[in-house]
This record gives C-alpha cells, structure tokens and sequence, in this order.
C-alpha cells in the first residue's frame, strides 16, 4: 500500500504541477500586494511592527499561516516567487488527498478502495478548484481543510491527553490561524462530542476536556473575527438567497440541478441518520462528522459569500470536493452492510450506479469549463500583467500600470510597493529581468516543466501495482 500511496501523491501533485506550468505565473497576485507585500515583506525588512502585522487580519481572515508559509519560502529562495508557494501548496493539498485515501481503505473492501482511489484522484489532481491551483496566496484554503480535517476525524474520538488528542488539539488551534471559518472544526468537535457524551457513549469525565477546549477555541474564533464593512454587499441579503446559495454549493459539481444535491448527500445523509441513532461504528461516526463539518462550511459561505445566492467560487471547491469524498465513502461502506431483500439491493445498487453517474458527469463537465474558458482566460490575464509589470520595473513609467491587465487594483498602492527596495530586490524573473532565478525558484520551476511526465509514470505505476493485486487476489487460495 506504500507503493500505490507513493503513486498516487505523485500523480496528484504532478497534475498539480503541470497545471501551474501551462496556466500560473510567479507574479505576486491580488490580494498578495496587500497581505504579503505591505503587511508582512515589508514589516520583515524593516524589522518594524513585523508581529503586529502577521495577525493583521486581510479581509475576514486571519492568515497566519499562509503568512508564516510564504515567509520562510521568501528567506529559503531570497525572492517573493508566487511559482514556488503554489509548487509547496500542491504538496499540502497531496498530502490531504493521500491522507484521506489511507485513512478510507482501513475501513472498506478491496474493490472499494481502488474505487476511492480513482475518485481521490479525480477531486485531487485536476483543476477542481483552478484558483487554489494557481495562486500562491491559496494555501489559506489548504490549511483550513487538511486541519479541519485532522482536528475532526481525530479529536472527538479520541481519550484526553492521548497522542492523537493532542494532534487533534493542535489542527483545531492552528485552524483559527487560516481562514475566518477556521473555528468550526472545533465547533463540530463539540456537536459531535456533546451528542456522543449526551448519549452515554461517552462518560463526562472523558469529555470534558475535550469540550472545554473546543469552546475556549470557539470562543477565540468568535472574538477575532472581523467584518469588513467593504464586503458587507458579498452577505446573503435575504433568506432567500442563502438558502439558493447553500442549494447550489450542494449539487455541486453540476449546475442548475437542485435535485442532484439531494442524491449526492443522500449517502452522508443515511450515515448521519445512523449516528444519531446509535448505528454507527467509529469510521461510521467519523464520516457523519466530517460531513457535518462541510455542511458547516457550505453554510458560513452562503452567508458570507451569498449575495444574488450565486454558484460557489472556485476558491471554496476544494471543500466541496471534500464533501464529495465523504459522500463516495460513505456509499462504499453502505452498499456491502445492508441486508435487504434482492429487489431492494437491486435498486440500492441502481441508486449507486446513479450516484456515480450524476458526479462524474458533473466533474467531467465543471473540468471542461475550467479548460475552455478559466485557465485559458488567466494565462492570458499572467501574460499582460506580467509584461505591464516588468515595463514599470524597468522604466519607472506609471502608465504600464493605468490599465485593467495589472495584479492589484490600485495602481498607486501598486507603484509604492514596486518602487520600495526590498520588494524591488524580491521580485522574481520574469518581473525583474536583470535577476536571476534562484535555486528554490529554478526547481520549482523544474517542478512544473515536469509535471506531466511526473503525473503520468505515476499513474502507470498505479496500474500496474493494481493490476498485479487483483492477480495475486485472484490467485489466492479460497
């Protein structure tokens, strides 16, 4: 399983790669100028109020880590490189994905766990979430899922003070540090905890540590966070709204199908029910939680993000591919547990096969958008801001940055930070063109060049070892 593991983070991140290779940039990018450029670069070279200003929050969040990530790749490589940060971010999306793949096969059969294989692959590799993909300044999102995810499946289920409590401890805090809704991985430790320990299956003198942690980081979350009156129009206006938005965040990755998202969580659905009614194993509660904590997701977006009850943007995808996962595992622990007449299998099968169907028809035609329209329209958006950037470094000239095709969206912030030394002397090739890349910059670099001959030794090497399990599995003795 160490071999097919290997396989499968190097297919993901090598798609990853590649993607970054033909659609991203190392231009520093938006939001960057604000939070990385202004509050944390150039507080770090001045050695002034540099603390201060990593706790600053940019918009609603608090982006601690992603600050502190992008920091040490700026000291490792001496350049502010957007290329390498989405290189690194890859590797901790991979990580997730691997992550959840080994955790899912302990708790289903053979045939399951290549089918789990191929869908961690599916939500992984691609483009999903093409934003998160391309963006250094992404990795907000990473960290914000791969620790809700740890805090969730680990702390609830968990003694006090055990090794795998402590862990679990850990990823909830750091989660206050990547986005607003960081704290609702502790917000659903204490729904599902409460409810195990209100129905006995826990005594309270196990749970109260555990609950009273998660309230003092519930607590946290609440009093740090911030509401900027400049995205006070991005809010759900009315009722309405928010519940079209939470609607469209659930039929996701298809559109204009209020109904696929009925069908798509039904399987988390039927492992909640379980749960509550006391059915459930550990891996069945784990799964029960986890989509709790997406549903939480979905419905902070649809508040914040529900304005006109629009689709989801591709930022927050990645946690509904995560929604997704739990849904397909939750389906693959179901089918083979249920005893039912042969005309009732029959039709839980059918309802299976459908439920396949609906998400990768879904997926294949979300992919096919991303590919005609998204990526292409950003590599066109990377090639005239990088040039009018480069222009301005190179001449001083404001007019190369009057124009819609430039990285943020005042010009004169844009021009001060520009022209301050440190960030002059940061910037990367090809914005300063009498600079050279530097060695972490030229092996990210190489990273991307290579990713889809990475991507595709190890999607062979994935079928070989495959095929070369179902023969022993075959071959074996019954």
């Amino acid at each position: 399983m160490a071999a097919l593991a290997a396989c499968l983070f190097a297919l993901i991140a090598g798609a990853k790669w590649e993607t970054l290779h033909r659609y991203g940039s190392p231009m520093p990018d938006w939001d960057q100028w604000d939070a990385e450029g202004a509050h944390l670069l150039i507080p770090w070279i001045e050695g002034r109020d540099f603390l201060t200003q990593l706790v600053t929050p940019h918009n609603e969040h608090r982006v601690v880590l992603t600050k502190l990530q992008n920091l040490a790749l700026y000291l490792v490589s001496g350049q502010w490189d957007a290329r390498l940060q989405s290189v690194v971010n890859a590797l901790l999306h991979t990580g997730l994905g691997v992550g959840m793949w080994l955790g899912a096969r302990r708790c289903v059969g053979g045939a399951w766990q290549a089918a789990l294989f191929v869908i961690v692959a599916a939500l992984f590799a691609p483009p999903v979430a093409w934003e998160n993909v391309r963006g250094g300044f992404h990795s907000q999102q990473y960290w914000l899922v791969s620790l809700s995810v740890v805090a969730v499946a680990t702390l609830p289920f968990s003694p006090a003070g055990a090794p795998r409590w402590w862990a679990g401890l850990l990823a909830a805090t750091l989660a206050l540090g990547s986005m607003a809704s960081g704290f609702l991985a502790a917000f659903t430790v204490l729904l599902v905890v409460g409810w195990r320990t209100a129905r006995r299956e826990v005594p309270w003198r196990a749970a109260w540590p555990t609950l009273a942690a998660c309230a003092t980081i519930v607590a946290i979350g609440l009093a740090i966070r911030v509401a900027p009156e400049g995205h006070s129009h991005m809010r759900a206006a009315s009722v309405g709204g928010f519940l079209l938005s939470t609607l469209h965040s659930l039929e996701w990755p298809l559109r204009g199908a209020p109904w696929a998202g009925l069908i798509l969580w039904l399987p988390w659905g039927v492992a909640a029910w379980r749960a509550l009614a006391g059915r459930a194993d550990r891996a069945g509660q784990v799964i029960a939680a986890l989509g709790l904590w997406v549903i939480g997701q979905i419905l902070a977006a649809a508040y914040a993000r529900g304005a006109g009850g629009d689709y989801p943007s591709s930022r927050y995808m990645d946690t509904l591919a995560v929604g997704l996962f739990v849904n397909a595992l939750a389906l693959a622990r179901l089918l083979p547990r249920v005893t039912l007449p042969r005309a009732a299998r029959w039709a839980l099968r059918t309802g299976a096969v459908a439920w396949l169907a609906i998400f990768g028809t879904g997926l294949v035609t979300h992919l096919a958008s991303v590919a005609r329209f998204d990526l292409p329209a950003s590599r066109r958006y990377y090639d005239r801001a990088e040039a009018n950037v480069a222009a301005y470094v190179a001449t001083g000239d404001r007019r190369h940055l009057a124009g819609p095709d430039v990285p943020h969206p005042d010009p004169d912030a844009l021009a001060r930070w520009l022209d301050h030394p440190g960030i002059r002397a940061a910037l990367p090739v090809p914005l300063r063109t009498s600079a050279e890349m530097s060695v972490p910059s030229y092996w990210a670099w190489q990273a991307t060049t290579h990713g889809l001959l990475i991507a595709a030794l190890a999607g062979g090497g994935a079928l070989l070892l495959g095929a070369v399990a179902w023969r022993s599995a075959r071959r074996a003795p019954r």
